[in-house]
C-alpha cells in the first residue's frame, strides 16, 4: 500500500494523518505535502496520527523530522507523534524522535479536527536525491549516532545531488 495523507486544522490545532507505507518512492509528493500544506498551516499545536502506517524508511522518518523541528522552532514545542505501531516505534525511537515529539500510543484528548485527505501527485520539484538527502540530513541533527548512522548514505547522496546540479 502506498502512501496516503490527511490534513486538517482548527483553532490552532493541526492533525496530520498518514497511512500505508512511508517510504522514498512518494518522497516528493510528500515533502510537497509538508511544505505546502502542513508547515505554512501556522499551528502550534500538531498532531501527527501515524497509526495506520504499516513501514517507513529513513526518508520518511526525515520528512516527519522537517514537521517537528519546524514546530520546536516556531512555537517552542514539539509536536505529538500518535499511535506508531510496534513495527514503526523502534525505528523512531531508534533515531531520537523521541526528544524531537512527544510520542504517545493513543491520543491524549480527541482533537475536534475534521481532515481531508490530500492528494499525493508526484508533480516536478526537487530531485530526489535532493529530498532524499535534505530528509536524512535532518535526521543526522537530531542526535550523535544518528550522525554516525547516515554519515555514509549523506556523502554518496550528497556527490548525487552536485553531479545533478552540475549538469
Amino acid at each position: 500500500m502506498s502512501s496516503r495523507a490527511s490534513f486538517g486544522r482548527r483553532e490552532g490545532t493541526a492533525l496530520v494523518v498518514l497511512r500505508g507505507q512511508v517510504r522514498y518512492p512518494e518522497a516528493r509528493a510528500l515533502r510537497r505535502f509538508v511544505d505546502e500544506v502542513v508547515l505554512p498551516a501556522g499551528c502550534d499545536t500538531v498532531f501527527i496520527d501515524v497509526s495506520s502506517v504499516d513501514a517507513i524508511d529513513s526518508t520518511g522518518m526525515g520528512l516527519l523530522a522537517r514537521i517537528g523541528r519546524a514546530t520546536v522552532e516556531k512555537h517552542g514545542r514539539r509536536a505529538i507523534l500518535v499511535g506508531p505501531g510496534r513495527d514503526v516505534a523502534p525505528c523512531l525511537r531508534a533515531a531520537a524522535f523521541d526528544s524531537l515529539f512527544h510520542l504517545v500510543d493513543a491520543f491524549p484528548y480527541e482533537p475536534q479536527v475534521e481532515v481531508h485527505e490530500v492528494p499525493l501527485v508526484p508533480e516536478p520539484g526537487p530531485p530526489l536525491a535532493r529530498v532524499m538527502l535534505d530528509a536524512h540530513q535532518t535526521l543526522a541533527e537530531l542526535a550523535e549516532r544518528n550522525r554516525a548512522a547516515f554519515a555514509d548514505v549523506i556523502s554518496v547522496l550528497d556527490e548525487e545531488v552536485k553531479r545533478d546540479e552540475r549538469h
